[in-house]
């Protein structure tokens, strides 16, 4: 088993590495933490600068070095190509531009390692990006566009000017824009950054794929409304490739439907997609309503009912409170890898019934998950057994969960399945006021053995182990953690347990702290070993669902509390911890904010797309039957909840919003995972978490 300590090579410095400068993965990142561009720029690139509003085409071509293009030794660009020091002519034409940087494919995929930079504040329209047959329209990349010749000298897309200024807008990508590779000779090395690709695409399909293996593709402060990015669907796995994107904002990617051989295709299409790559690193990015059928930012457009059947026109057109759900697009889908650490992202409201699934495990970090149906899945592929790693799942913040129900709803805050060779750690995360009861009625963390069947065998196989410790779990509804396997018991259980030091609070009568359909696992739990659990529920249920929880020498170190005030003393939680929620965080970061429980279900659509007549959440919620939901009591809310919800439904947004305006340039560190996360550690009495850069 792996250790439960990762340790990074960051934050040392080096006689190579300026002072100050922090490092991971070969990266090197200002004090900040932004990437660095001139790292990866070469002796020989050629810098291109394009401007719709200052560009000069004639100047540009013929500029104060009798070129085209500029070079890095040209005292105009100074260290730093996107802060050039002297004037420098930009180009109008975006097809003279790329062709200046060697951009425009001729049928050989060359590499070299040239920059095109765009000027902040502008927009782009890359429809008028042609050349021929050969280059369609409105792509942003193509597979003719080669990479850079090596890590250290990228092909570079990014934004130049005043770092104050908006990233450089990109319109009009009509067509699907891909960063290819070959099964035998991957395009490699980019860095794209500060670019704003708007939602005006007629493209169903993700914005970027990075296909068929290039190698060490680096993303960074880009927003994509939309659409999303995929990569590497076809990388052959014994090919070592590397992505890393980061403090990059995918939301809204929803399935456009569109022609492939004269049929209409509903793609599936996620915030991210990885399938098939190597080194993965996902940081401090934002995932939010991603695997829709329809438009999430146009309410017009909407069918769904408050529940979700994953078929349009479930209402009728623009009556919607919702854009219908699909069942299995999510806002990040990682298929298969080799490695992948996924930290410090806030990630929000997915469409399919899973908000982010991990399918061949690794480690979960770090990340806030807010107002998710379920919020991770992690391990327990039966796709991808043949790189199954550990499931290390440590520090994360879930809160809240989405009351707009997508089909196929299981509501589980943290759900993890192991297989027969890996472990899970499940360490330190806090999952707060989940579930209502219509969600599917699981427990807030889910602990799954997954029998493995190599080569089609079915084999009766028991997960190895899991540690579930020091977390913090509050909820009013339905059990606490719910350990089970998948299948009958014959062909799979947990089969060891090691459950300690954590805090399960229900805060209403109903269900159980724990759950128990794993009948063979054997379970240490609350002992000398694994150090106590506190436990509180109101008089009358105090109970658990299974005896083997509770069976003789089980939980002899642990305590269950009559008063929650004293098991909050206890643990050192400050007061009514537990009563603490996203209303609370915002008006601590600004005491200036006002909750609006009339919010309406259209609030986290632009203002320009909102409908006149938008129910308000409260009054959906408490009368669910109106708009595709049930008239079933354990739905609908009483008015007093409804309004709570929404409520915490406006600061939800309100957080998301502003958090998706910070950019290079422009960063507000209280809208970030870690400081959302910190706050809440902080009232639980939890070590606060830190950026790896």
């Amino acid at each position: 088993m792996k250790s439960f300590t990762r340790i990074f090579a960051f934050g040392k410095t080096k006689t190579s590495v300026p002072g100050g400068t922090k490092m991971k993965n070969g990266i090197e990142f200002d004090n900040d933490g932004w990437v660095k561009p001139s790292q990866f720029l070469s002796k020989t690139a050629r810098i291109v600068y394009v401007s719709t509003s200052e560009g000069n085409d004639s100047a540009a071509n013929t500029n104060q070095y009798g070129r085209g293009y500029y070079l890095p030794n040209d005292p105009v660009i100074g260290a730093d190509p996107t802060q050039p020091t002297g004037q420098i002519f930009a180009y109008s034409s975006l097809t003279l531009a790329y062709t200046a940087a060697r951009c425009i494919p001729t049928g050989v995929s060359s590499r070299v390692p040239d920059w095109i930079l765009f000027k902040r504040g502008d927009t782009f329209d890359l429809s008028t990006l042609v050349s021929g047959t050969a280059y369609p329209g409105g792509r942003f990349l193509s597979e003719g566009t080669g990479g850079g010749p090596s890590p250290n000298e990228r092909r570079v897309f990014g934004a130049y000017g005043n770092i104050a200024v908006e990233r450089p807008k990109m319109a009009n990508m009509n067509v699907l824009s891909a960063i290819w590779g070959t099964r035998s000779t991957a395009q490699a090395n980019y860095y794209i950054f500060s670019l704003n690709f708007l939602d005006n695409s007629p493209s169903g399909k993700a914005l970027f794929s990075i296909l068929y293996g290039p190698d060490n593709v680096l993303i960074e402060d880009v927003y994509m409304e939309g659409g999303g990015i995929g990569t590497a669907q076809l990388t052959p796995l014994d090919r070592r490739s590397s992505y890393i994107l980061r403090r990059s904002v995918l939301n809204n990617a929803y399935q456009l439907p569109y022609l492939d051989d004269g049929k209409t295709q509903d793609p599936h299409v996620q915030g991210i997609f990885v399938g098939g790559s190597d080194q993965n690193w996902i940081s401090e990015c934002i995932f939010d309503m991603d695997g829709y059928k329809e438009n999430p930012r146009k309410p017009a457009t909407w069918t769904g009912g408050v529940t979700s059947s994953g078929i349009r026109g479930e209402l009728a057109v623009g009556s919607g409170v919702q854009p219908t759900r699909t069942y299995f697009d999510r806002n990040s889908y990682m298929s298969s890898y080799r490695n992948l650490d996924y930290e410090g992202n806030i990630v929000s409201r997915g469409g399919g019934g899973g908000c982010v699934q991990m399918r061949v495990a690794d480690t979960a970090r770090n990340n806030a998950f807010l107002w998710n149906q379920s919020a991770l899945a992690i391990g327990g592929s039966e796709a991808s057994r043949d790189y199954l790693k550990d499931a290390i799942v440590e520090n994360n913040l879930v809160l809240h969960d989405d009351h707009m129900v997508p089909p196929g709803a299981y509501g589980t805050g943290l759900l993890t399945g192991v297989g027969n060779n890996e472990a899970a750690i499940i360490r330190s995360n806090m999952i707060l006021h989940f579930h209502r009861p219509s969600n599917g009625n699981e427990g807030m963390l889910y602990a799954l053995g997954i029998p493995q069947h190599p080569n089609g065998t079915p084999l009766k196989e028991n997960a190895k182990i899991m540690y579930i410790e020091d977390n913090v779990c509050v909820n009013r509804h339905n059990n606490i953690i719910h350990m089970v396997t998948s299948g009958a018991t014959t062909t799979g259980n947990v089969a060891n347990a090691k459950v300690g030091r954590n805090a399960f609070v229900k805060l209403e009568g109903g269900a159980t702290w724990v759950g128990v359909s794993s009948a063979n696992t054997q379970f240490e739990i609350g002992n000398a070993n694994t150090g106590g659990n506190h436990y509180y529920a109101p008089s009358g249920w105090r109970e658990f669902a299974n005896n083997a929880w509770q069976s003789s020498g089980k939980d002899t170190a642990s305590t269950i509390y009559n008063n929650l005030a004293n098991m909050a003393t206890a643990l050192g939680w400050q007061a009514n911890a537990w009563e603490k929620d996203i209303v609370s965080y915002m008006q601590h970061v600004d005491p200036t904010y006002v909750p609006d429980e009339n919010v309406t279900v259209d609030f986290a659509a632009p203002i320009e797309y909102r409908r006149a007549n938008a129910p308000n959440v409260w009054y959906v919620l408490q009368n669910s039957n109106l708009y595709g939901g049930s008239t079933s009591s354990t739905f609908n809310m009483t008015e007093a909840n409804a309004k709570l919800t929404a409520r915490r439904y406006h600061a939800c947004i309100t957080f998301l919003n502003r958090a998706k305006a910070n950019r290079k340039g422009s960063w507000n560190e209280n809208y970030t995972a870690n400081s959302i996360n910190n706050y809440f550690r902080t009232q639980f009495n939890k070590p606060l978490v830190t950026k790896s850069v």
